[in-house]
């Protein structure tokens, strides 16, 4: 029946009923009867439940070791005499033990037979399985029945097996699994559920489930095995798919995983595309080119190239003669659709010594009227070229405000030393702030701030340096989604007040005691934004939620992450004390 070991049988033979005899009543008077014959008269005389390590103290009287240890702790007296006791040592009852041991093991025989006869009738089923929990509760805690236990939790999963409400089946299921504490036995007992499962719901819940224990278990050869039939359902779990690319310990075995992704899936090419961003293949891997080929053909290029930009241009220009074609296929195609000639500009830079690709951009450059650009950009050839393509990229999008985060990341990581470039970067911050102030024009005080922290970090908040304003020193904390002050989509951004101490034009400092203002805290793309009036009293400040989180992307540098914010403070009064 099962890779443990069954039952003996038992010695008298039982009159089995046919199922058209079962009457439930009957039943529980039955197992009531085997009860009292079997275990009721072995129960222990203070808690009245089966004494699974009898003791003897010096009265004569037996009982549970833990109950009457624990009577013993505040008492010094027999439970049953009354009789003070001399000493409060411990007798063990082995005769007893072992008479209990075996009326336990024909009571459980007689459980499991008549089990396997009831639960064929449904009516049934909630009876069966209630007895089995409270066969299982009987010989929990006592290692001699592993037998018995491991034939119990058979039948009960073969009981639940049989269930046809798929709804009742899996939470059932579940719970019942949960029970078990031996991750190997586990994984046996969820592999038989697949079969019975028909409903995407379902299967998605039951590969969640099993990809989790095979990581328990470290097989990778399961997961694989597993997470190609995973696939195959409709909606994927991008963080399981993430937890198991974090557990896989090789950037090859990554790769097999998001092969089986792009290959058995529906997925989105671009998140297939994101993730693979995020580690270091060896290009020389025989599987690596063939499927980046593929993969590049799919993704959607205008939405990856606005939001992976570095990333995606850095990745890629290592082995881009590779995958030329590819690349010539998607960047002339984005440029047909969205008539952008960034897309035919980083063409050029990738493969400057095209002149296919040369000529078709000065065409392209003729019809825009702006000859003088393609002459700018031709006699740099001999640059960097990501300070080439930052400057063009600057020059395209500079009223375009959305991209400002993937330009400054793009900035930040590439150690530009272009001093036009910086100049026109100091004009696009100043031109943030004068947006600031036409939308807000009442503020007193303008400024960028940045907040930076650490990759892959998930702390409550994070906070900006200090900055002083009125003649005080504030903070700004931001609290990322999910967290005490969030929500499970957006961010929460709070200004704080860090210090009471107020230092005039003259260095003089004096302490307040309240200072009301209003502020506005916008995201750097102006979409978004929280405005509030608070009378700061005291050190500290509040997070402010329903602030977007896909409007406050950072700018990644190295291993931190920056996020900026647009703040305007008005002061509206100020004690001291």
């Amino acid at each position: 029946m099962s890779r443990y070991n069954s039952l003996s049988t038992s010695s008298s033979p039982l009159t089995t009923p046919s199922p058209s005899s079962f009457n439930k009543d009957e039943i529980e008077k039955q197992i009531e009867e085997w009860k009292n014959k079997y275990l009721n008269k072995y129960n222990c005389p203070i808690s009245q439940q089966l004494m699974i390590d009898p003791v003897t103290i010096e009265t004569g009287q037996t009982y549970d070791r833990k109950t009457i240890e624990e009577w013993l702790k505040s008492k010094n007296t027999c439970p049953i005499t009354r009789a003070t006791l001399k000493t409060k040592s411990l007798a063990r009852n082995v005769i007893l033990k072992d008479t209990i041991d075996e009326k336990v093991n024909k009571f459980i025989k007689k459980v499991i037979k008549h089990i396997k006869m009831w639960s064929t009738d449904n009516n049934l089923i909630d009876l069966c399985l209630e007895l089995i929990s409270e066969s299982l509760e009987l010989i929990k805690s006592d290692d001699s029945f592993k037998n018995c236990k491991n034939e119990l939790i058979e039948l009960k999963f073969n009981i639940l097996l049989n269930e046809l409400n798929e709804d009742k089946l899996f939470n059932n299921y579940m719970k019942a699994l949960n029970e078990l504490k031996d991750l190997q036995f586990k994984l046996i007992k969820l592999k038989l559920l697949e079969n019975k499962l028909i409903n995407d719901k379902y299967l998605q819940k039951y590969y969640n489930k099993l990809m989790t224990l095979l990581i328990q278990l470290k097989n990778n050869d399961l997961i694989f095995e597993t997470f190609t039939k995973y696939c195959k359902l409709s909606n994927l779990d991008d963080n399981l798919i993430d937890k198991i690319l974090n557990y896989l310990e090789t950037d090859e075995f990554k790769l097999d995983i998001l092969i089986i992704l792009f290959n058995e899936s529906d997925y989105n090419r671009n998140n297939i595309c994101k993730k693979l961003l995020n580690f270091e293949i060896n290009i020389n891997n025989n599987k690596f080119i063939p499927f980046i080929k593929q993969l590049i053909k799919e993704i959607n290029l205008k939405e990856f190239f606005l939001f992976n930009l570095e990333t995606f241009v850095t990745y890629i220009y290592k082995f881009k003669n590779k995958i030329k074609e590819e690349l010539i296929f998607i960047f002339e195609n984005e440029y047909k659709n969205s008539n952008n000639i960034i897309y035919l500009e980083m063409l050029y830079i990738f493969f400057e010594n095209d002149k296919n690709i040369e000529l078709q951009l000065l065409n392209e450059y003729k019809k825009l009227n702006l000859l003088d650009k393609f002459i700018e950009l031709y006699t740099k050839t001999n640059e960097n070229k990501l300070d080439i393509f930052n400057l063009m990229l600057l020059q395209i999008l500079q009223n375009q405000n959305k991209e400002i985060i993937e330009l400054k990341t793009f900035i930040n990581n590439n150690l530009l030393q272009n001093n036009n470039f910086n100049n026109e970067l100091q004009e696009w911050n100043k031109q943030i702030i004068n947006n600031f102030k036409i939308k807000y024009p009442e503020y007193d005080y303008v400024n960028i701030i940045n907040i930076e922290t650490p990759l892959n970090v998930k702390n409550e908040y994070f906070v900006s340096d200090d900055f002083e304003v009125f003649g005080l020193k504030w903070k700004i904390r931001i609290y990322p989604k999910g967290n005490s002050r969030s929500n499970e989509n957006d961010c929460a951004i709070g200004l704080h007040l860090i210090s009471l101490q107020y230092k005039n034009e003259n260095e003089e400092e004096k302490e307040i005691s309240s200072i009301e203002i209003k502020y506005s805290i916008d995201s750097i793309n102006l979409n978004d934004n929280i405005n509030d009036e608070r009378n700061f009293t005291k050190i500290g400040g509040w997070g402010n939620p329903g602030f977007k989180q896909s409007n406050f992307i950072p700018i990644i540098k190295n291993d931190k992450q920056i996020f900026s914010v647009v703040i305007g403070m008005k002061k509206l009064d100020i004690k001291f004390k």
